[in-house]
């Protein structure tokens, strides 16, 4: 008899376990619908000074970043939610006042002396990924680039 009901308890603590974790996911979900976009900057920055701008207005100035050696993630992220804009950097958190959109974003990002512009398409993804890796250009010569990576769906980093 004691057995039974400990299985009972057990079956219940697994329906509302997975329960919870539906509901959580449903809400992680909804808070990236909630989303205007979000910009990450990722891989391969080392000691860089960056500025960013989105839509001509000036993000942020003239900061160091490098990428963590595990994750690959700097300590920059901007995110638009409904409400504001919202900035992490290694300097603090912040919050602006939410920049005016349409479909299109205009992100200018200065590495150094070297400035990359890109117009990117909110319906090809809300979530912008930006690394500084080496890469071959036109010449068969190996460079540090930007590249803009979008994607629709939550990102991972290992």
């Amino acid at each position: 008899m004691w057995h039974i009901k400990e299985q009972k308890m057990n079956i219940r603590f697994l329906i509302i376990t997975i329960f919870g974790l539906l509901i959580s996911i449903s809400l992680i979900g909804q808070e990236y619908k909630n989303l205007d976009f979000s910009l990450i900057l990722a891989d391969c920055y080392k000691n860089d000074t960056i500025s960013i701008s989105i839509n001509d207005i000036k993000i942020i100035e003239s900061e160091i970043v490098t990428s963590d050696f595990s994750t690959g993630l700097t300590n920059i992220s901007i995110f638009q939610d409904k409400k504001n804009l919202v900035i992490h950097s290694n300097k603090a958190e912040s919050t602006k006042a939410k920049i005016s959109l349409d479909k299109n974003i205009k992100v200018k990002l200065t590495v150094g002396k070297r400035e990359y512009s890109k117009n990117i398409n909110l319906k090809k993804g809300k979530i912008i990924v930006v690394d500084y890796c080496n890469r071959q250009n036109d010449k068969r010569e190996i460079t540090k680039t930007i590249d803009f990576q979008q994607h629709k769906k939550t990102v991972e980093f290992d």
